[in-house]
């Protein structure tokens, strides 16, 4: 009887250590995947505020950073500055003395 007791503790104890093992695998995962679908969100809108910008400058024309932050909603300012670094990197807009406007099309 002894030994059929030892038996079982130790399967048990290689099943929970098995089961915590995999547990902690599942959680990285998680992780991951929450990490990787909050990058998807931002990228998504610091593009939808790239896009906004580009439309408010063909309206409005030029303005100044704080001119263009005031069009930009509440919840996409947080979003500015990476929209804007997108948008002078790919050559869409242009800085001058703090003025933000349009790229000159060639």
């Amino acid at each position: 009887m002894a030994m059929s007791q030892a038996t079982r503790a130790g399967v048990e104890t290689r099943l929970a250590e098995k089961e915590r093992t995999a547990n902690r695998a599942r959680g990285r995962a998680e992780g991951e995947r929450a990490v990787v679908a909050e990058e998807v969100r931002d990228d998504a809108a610091i593009k939808r505020v790239a896009r906004g910008m580009v439309r408010g400058l063909e309206r409005h024309g030029e303005g100044t950073y704080s001119e263009i932050r005031k069009r930009v909603a509440g919840r996409d300012r947080k979003y500015l500055d990476a929209a804007l670094e997108r948008l002078e990197e790919a050559g869409s807009v242009e800085i001058v003395d703090n003025v933000i406007k349009l790229a000159a099309k060639c």
